[in-house]
């Protein structure tokens, strides 16, 4: 199995691949909170990426049975 990654500007998408039988097993997506402190700036804290990667990654995992916590 394979873990596809993709981080964006709008969220980020997970993806368990089957390798062996070559198919998607269980995807994931969370979205990034925008931080709008200025006006016409627009930012995102580098914190919300890496919680939405953990929780993609933790939710295929679930998703496909082998999570054991």
């Amino acid at each position: 199995m394979f873990l596809g990654i993709d981080c964006g500007t709008q969220g980020t998408k997970v993806l368990l691949w089957d390798a062996e039988n070559q198919h998607v097993l269980a995807t994931s997506f969370h979205a990034h909170s925008l931080l709008n402190e200025r006006p016409g700036q627009k930012e995102q804290h580098p914190a919300d990426w890496l919680n939405a990667m953990r929780a993609g990654v933790r939710d295929v995992i679930k998703k496909n049975g082998h999570w054991s916590r």
